[in-house]
């Protein structure tokens, strides 16, 4: 099927002068570009993943065939695009700020606002004792750190663990290439705030 120059979430611009489906599914290029797109423009998504709300889509990958260029020369199967690591707190996807990183990696930073409510990142509160639990999600199991007075006791136990772990799996990648220098560094440097 030969693509037709159309917008995509109202903003995106299909200009590719080539298949974007084969076999009536899209091809993998296509459907991160789209994924993209709706990570950052669709009211939908937005509202069950409210991270999302204020990113947006540099003005060159709003091009599906500039975004495509790119990702040929970067994308690695089964890795996930990622736009928060180079840069903390990143709304952008960009070439300067976004890489192709192991899923592994990419869920070390996933932020589950909507599940913990008013607690710090890492902390919930056990209702029968009334009393802080700190947990870390740790090659996919959750670990449990301790139990705190206070929130910000059990925040600064989770805080610790967290960027050790971050640079633990930051040496484990890097030393069989399976992630950039660039997200080597930004990992080893990583700071976990109590407002993530």
């Amino acid at each position: 099927m030969k693509a037709k120059c159309g917008v995509v979430y109202g903003i995106g611009i299909n200009d590719f002068d080539g298949r974007v489906k084969v076999d009536g599914k899209p091809t993998k290029v296509y459907d991160q570009w789209k994924a993209m797109l709706c990570r950052c423009y669709s009211n939908n998504y937005q509202e069950k993943e409210p991270t999302y709300i204020g990113c947006h889509v540099c003005d060159e990958w709003l091009s599906f065939t500039n975004f495509k260029i790119w990702y040929e020369d970067h994308y690695r199967p089964d890795y996930h695009l990622d736009k928060d690591i180079l840069i903390k707190g990143n709304k952008i996807y960009s070439a300067s700020t976004c890489e192709f990183v192991p899923q592994e990696i990419n869920k070390l930073f996933l932020k589950r606002d909507s599940k913990r409510g008013n607690l710090p990142i890492g902390v919930t509160l056990d209702k029968r004792s009334n009393k802080f639990i700190s947990r870390l999600r740790m090659n996919g199991s959750k670990c449990r750190i301790g139990v705190f007075n206070t929130p910000k006791e059990a925040f600064n136990a989770y805080k610790i663990f967290k960027e050790e772990y971050i640079k633990d799996m930051a040496i484990k990648y890097y030393k069989t290439g399976m992630i950039s220098n660039k997200i080597y560094k930004a990992m080893l440097i990583y700071n976990v705030s109590i407002d993530d």
